[in-house]
């Protein structure tokens, strides 16, 4: 059986893991692959860089030792949502020999003969300029909306 490790995120306390880690031992069950590890983490990463990220750094130091041969994700920004951050986090893990497989997509970035999977390259390019853009726009909508609740006399913020 191929060890994998799924990793799952989310952004604040009030959310649970519970639908990641569901979908994901699904599809490990269905593949036939061996949960060697479940690691959770809580906060959003558009806040935190991947440097104060423990459970990161057990994720990295799990494909540094081998110890599995896949990561599963629901999605590729599980990982991290910082344009910036995700390519690089992402070549570490595949630079390392371990493949990362991406539910919502059933997508991979290593073939099975462990050559690099060129349609997931292409793939995470696009969608990481897609999620950077969706974040773009949500907080362009945040702003419009508080300047027009201040335009109707709400008062923001604390009195």
């Amino acid at each position: 059986m191929i060890p994998v490790a799924l990793f799952v995120r989310v952004s604040t306390k009030e959310q649970a893991y519970s639908r990641q880690v569901a979908d994901l031992t699904a599809c490990a069950d269905k593949q036939g692959y061996y949960i060697a590890h479940i690691i959770h983490e809580t906060g959003s990463a558009t806040k935190h860089s991947n440097v104060d990220r423990p459970e990161l750094d057990k994720l990295l130091n799990l494909c540094r030792t081998k110890a599995i041969k896949k990561v599963l994700v629901t999605e590729f920004s599980r990982l991290g949502r910082r344009r910036s951050e995700t390519p690089a986090l992402m070549e570490v893990i595949t630079e390392a020999g371990v493949s990362i497989y991406a539910h919502n997509l059933g997508l991979e970035t290593l073939l099975a003969n462990g050559k690099r999977n060129p349609v997931a390259g292409i793939v995470i390019a696009v969608m990481i300029e897609i999620d950077a853009m969706e974040t773009e726009r949500l907080s362009e909508r945040i702003m419009s909306g508080l300047a027009e609740a201040q335009r109707r006399g709400k008062q923001l913020g604390r009195p």
